[in-house]
């Protein structure tokens, strides 16, 4: 398929991209897991460092993917540094325990061995937890189930998910939310359903539904146009890799919607988030710009390596 992003643009999104996230390579830091003796592990929860973490190897790991960029400085400066981080912060130690860190840890354990790091102890512990069938047996959506299910496939753990198949059809990308209904939560579904079921557009996702996906792509791309309206840049790109990721590539809409990301990246590399376009952000608040603004960066690379990863 022909290129989304013209070369010229892609190379500006990406270079500029790659020096913000290197230049704030500092704020993905998590905690030093180890340290954390005073809180009981079963109340110990995810926060937004640790979040902020899991992306960032997870646009890293899409990178892998994609020959022509994989070699790039900023990209290996970047990729060791991440495994550097997560050996150093020990993320895995007491994972049996600390359940509400486990969807977290089972997406580092597949980013690190998509870097060639394999965690055969953390694996372990993730196959530990699993086999108390409390995990994969809890009520949740379909969406947080494919989430996990995806990470938990490709570290290689067992676990009693129920197939891609039956996901997909009691999921909301067969009754989509009507539109002047639907909420950003709800958006955030359907392109995180798309991302997992197809693995990043690599797998159709027609026959899971049992049928075409004609409707999902129309929807999808309604919504990006009232993302692109709204100049909310982080639905704007989960959305265009939704478009993606279902085999539209080149329309009008979507063409539009990269030359806006391309206008608004900012001049030090990073894409404004809800704050930023907001002007809510204090003044000298390092910390709260960056978790404004780290997400809609990321997915800028997410963009461009599916865009790569789909040619």
């Amino acid at each position: 398929m022909p290129a989304l992003i013209d070369p010229p643009d892609q190379r500006m999104l990406l270079d500029g991209t790659l020096t913000w996230l290197r230049a704030n390579a500092s704020f993905f830091d998590p905690p030093q897991e180890d340290e954390l003796l005073d809180v009981a592990p079963e109340d110990i929860r995810p926060e937004r460092s640790r979040k902020a973490f899991g992306e960032l190897g997870l646009a890293l790991r899409l990178a892998k993917r994609c020959e022509s960029i994989a070699e790039h400085d900023d990209l290996r400066w970047l990729s060791r540094t991440w495994v550097e981080t997560a050996r150093r912060r020990r993320i895995f130690f007491d994972m049996r325990r600390r359940i509400h860190l486990v969807p977290l840890l089972t997406v580092a354990c597949a980013c690190l061995a998509a870097h060639g790091h394999p965690v055969e102890e953390a694996v372990a512990s993730l196959q530990n937890v699993l086999h108390r069938h409390f995990i994969d047996r809890s009520e949740s959506s379909a969406w947080n189930k494919v989430d996990l299910k995806y990470y938990l496939d490709l570290a290689g753990v067992r676990h009693e998910f129920p197939s891609d198949e039956m996901l997909a059809r009691t999921s909301t990308l067969t009754r989509l939310p009507a539109l002047p209904w639907a909420t950003n939560y709800d958006w955030y579904g359907l392109t995180h359903l798309v991302f997992h079921l197809t693995d990043f557009g690599r797998r159709d996702l027609a026959p899971l539904l049992g049928g075409p996906v004609d409707s999902i792509r129309e929807y999808a791309g309604i919504a990006l146009a009232i993302c692109l309206a709204r100049q909310d840049w982080d639905l704007t790109a989960e959305l265009l890799i939704t478009r993606l990721c279902l085999g539209v590539r080149g329309e009008p809409l979507d063409r539009e919607a990269v030359r806006a990301l391309v206008e608004n990246q900012h001049a030090e590399g990073f894409m404004p988030g809800r704050e930023w376009m907001a002007s809510a952000i204090p003044e000298g608040d390092a910390s709260a710009r960056f978790f404004d603004v780290y997400h809609p960066t990321l997915l800028v690379l997410f963009l461009i390596c599916s865009d790569l990863a789909l040619q």
